[in-house]
């Protein structure tokens, strides 16, 4: 019966070869990592390899149970149809859990069997740190499916689902955390530069271990068969009735108060590319571009005080794609000509927006700045105001140029979009930087670097809003 409930509740048609082919791939990377460490790591960090991959290995598995356990066990409709059979809500969790948990069993086999097959020194240890990880790993699924129990049952239907996406995400956020805070504790006994514990003490605390992970385990299954049998069932209608309560309900008429801020914010929202995608390919040119024009320009001489701080910061302004496709990617510029609407409130507006999109970023970075250098509290407030300065004087220019570049796109997608205004927008932020670079490292000005900067960007920006307060014929899109 388990077996035909798996079928309904999961809905898998997975084909043999694609499991397969999947198993291999598995391997493959579980034996490509474990290559990796034990060709180019010392011998003492080599030797405690597995620690590492273990760490990974339960991540990865945290990762997947906390993605995939509240959509199967509260969200998945079809548990709906079963429940109309004598079914026990035991069963359900057991069945859709069992199922994850086995591909996380796998996914922790096909990290270690390397260590196991390759080197038989470590068989012992590599065995023991397998079913260490599934335990760790029932545990964490455990802890899920019951905080997925009580948010299910214990919230409003009208805010559960809002109550799932928090708990997700930010598990998401919080599993990263603690990843990195994990392994950079235990570094030192992965690189073999120290030990957890004195030898002496191996074998007391390994045991202690064992023992509170498995009596944690035993306490948890028997705190999920009560949640289980009590709070699964109703808590399941709760979220379904999230899903369905607007399906009888009337929409109320509203008034538009910010029609340009509307045309803009929907511009933007709409379209997942735009947002995610892009952005995404922008923190990576990010890095990569700060980096390059940096380690160039310091080659000619152009060194000080905060220049790389001011690459960084004007590069995170140069690439906002949000900007520098305001018009490019507005399906309803067609429409602009017919309307009254006026092309100068227009542009402000998607300068704004592209202002505040990209802000986001550069705050970001900003702050990262401000973990890992530790600036004084003036010169972390300069480089905010900098950086501030230098988004709205690539967002205005950013959609200026849009707005005047000939309309030939030759892709739909977004990501390819703007790439021309990015390119000459890249071009004037760093002309503007170095500038200011040339002439305080001459020390041709009475002031240092940074509020020269914050002082220039301000300047320009300030001249953008002259020009398009007086210059009202410019913004028009004569294209549309």
């Amino acid at each position: 019966m388990k077996h035909i409930l798996c079928k309904i509740l999961l809905h898998n048609k997975t084909h043999l070869v694609v499991a397969a082919s999947f198993m291999i791939i598995g391997a493959y990377i579980g034996y490509l990592i474990w290559y990796i460490l034990d060709s180019y790591l010392p011998a003492a960090a080599a030797d405690n390899g597995y620690v590492f991959v273990s760490l990974i290995s339960v991540w990865l598995c945290a990762f997947w149970g906390i993605y995939q356990l509240p959509d199967q066990l509260c969200m998945n409709r079809r548990i709906k149809m079963v429940l109309c059979y004598p079914v026990e809500a035991q069963t359900i969790v057991s069945v859709v859990a069992m199922r994850i948990f086995i591909l996380q069993s796998g996914i922790c086999a096909a990290f270690l069997y390397p260590f196991f097959l390759f080197e038989a020194h470590r068989r012992r240890k590599a065995v023991l740190a397998l079913l260490f990880c599934c335990i760790l790993t029932g545990v964490l699924d455990i802890g899920v499916i019951l905080f997925s129990i009580f948010l299910s049952r214990f919230c409003a239907c009208d805010i559960v689902g809002y109550a799932f996406v928090v708990f997700q995400y930010g598990s998401f956020l919080v599993l990263a955390w603690l990843a990195g805070n994990v392994v950079f504790a235990l570094w030192g006994y992965i690189a073999g530069k120290s030990q957890a514990v004195p030898k002496e003490q191996e074998l007391h605390v390994a045991l202690w271990v064992w023992a509170a992970a498995l009596l944690g385990l035993t306490v948890l299954i028997m705190a999920l068969r009560f949640a289980a049998e009590h709070w699964y069932v109703r808590g399941y209608l709760n979220v379904q009735d999230f899903r369905h309560r607007e399906a009888g309900k009337r929409p109320t008429t509203s008034h538009i108060t910010h029609p340009y801020f509307l045309l803009e914010w929907k511009r933007v929202t709409r379209n997942k590319e735009l947002i995610f995608f892009s952005n995404i390919k922008n923190m990576i040119t990010v890095m990569i571009l700060s980096r390059l024009l940096f380690y160039n320009f310091s080659q000619i001489g152009l060194t000080g005080t905060y220049v790389e701080e001011l690459f960084l910061l004007m590069s995170c302004c140069s690439v906002n794609t949000i900007s520098s496709t305001a018009y490019s990617s507005d399906d309803n510029k067609s429409c602009y000509a017919f309307l009254p609407i006026s092309g100068q409130r227009l542009f402000l507006w998607k300068t704004i927006q592209g202002f505040l999109w990209g802000e986001i970023t550069v705050f970001l970075f900003w702050s990262i700045l401000i973990c890992l250098e530790r600036l004084p509290v003036l010169s972390a407030f300069l480089l905010l105001l900098y950086g501030t300065s230098m988004n709205y004087v690539c967002s205005w220019l950013g959609v200026l140029i849009d707005l005047k570049m000939p309309r030939t796109v030759n892709s739909t997608n977004e990501l390819l979009h703007g790439n021309i205004s990015k390119v000459l927008v890249l071009i004037t932020a760093t002309i503007l930087t170095v500038g200011e670079i040339f002439l305080s490292s001459r020390k041709w000005l009475p002031v240092p670097l940074l509020p020269f900067a914050c002082l220039a960007g301000a300047g320009v920006a300030a001249g953008e809003i002259c020009f398009w307060r007086f210059c009202k014929g410019v913004f028009y899109d004569t294209d549309s």
